[in-house]
């Protein structure tokens, strides 16, 4: 039994690395996307080229959430979105975490997973430095990734691996407790 536990064990720890790595693996390549994305844009924001209606064609047609430009002091000067969130609080500052390019710490930023603005859910996003330092902001709707996660992340391993015949539960625990485990176990 004891054996049997050990392989268990080590099975789990496998796919959950394997898990990590897929999660990392997945978010380098959406990175990757909207940064190929917002280097065009970039280049027609640039050129002078751009205007919101061109922001939107590109949304549509690369399956883009949003795309923004902000000035260097925060305020968005074109947009992918016609929408006005008029009465609506803001759970976010997007001079806040854009400041790294207004105030010239970086050319590219890679946000990552946030909060949405207005609405309920999450995005995915990175930012570019324009050379006047205006930030052009692309994102997609995290709503898949996030359902991706899910479906492969340690929580799913630990919870097909309870499902088995003569399994009461299993668990992941370290010193400072249990960090994942099936069913309501709330203590080993």
């Amino acid at each position: 039994m004891r054996r049997q536990s050990f392989t268990l064990t080590e099975t789990i720890l496998t796919a959950a690395d394997n898990t990590l790595s897929t999660n990392i693996l997945v978010e380098e390549l959406i990175e990757n996307r909207l940064l190929n994305n917002a280097a065009v844009i970039l280049d027609l924001y640039e050129s002078g080229n751009i205007s919101n209606s061109a922001l939107k064609r590109i949304a549509e047609q690369n399956n883009l959430y949003r795309i923004n430009i902000f000035n260097r002091n925060g305020e968005k000067i074109f947009s992918s979105q016609t929408e006005i969130h008029e009465g609506l609080t803001s759970k976010t500052d997007p001079a806040e975490y854009l400041s790294p390019i207004f105030n010239e710490e970086t050319d590219t930023l890679l946000i990552g997973l946030k909060a949405a603005r207005f609405q309920e859910g999450f995005r995915f996003s990175v930012a570019l430095a324009s050379q006047n330092r205006s930030a052009v902001l692309v994102n997609i709707n995290a709503e898949q990734l996030l359902l991706f996660r899910r479906q492969i992340g340690i929580g799913s391993l630990i919870q097909n691996a309870a499902a088995n015949p003569g399994m009461l539960y299993a668990a992941i625990q370290d010193t400072s407790g249990i960090l994942a485990a099936s069913g309501n176990i709330t203590e080993l």
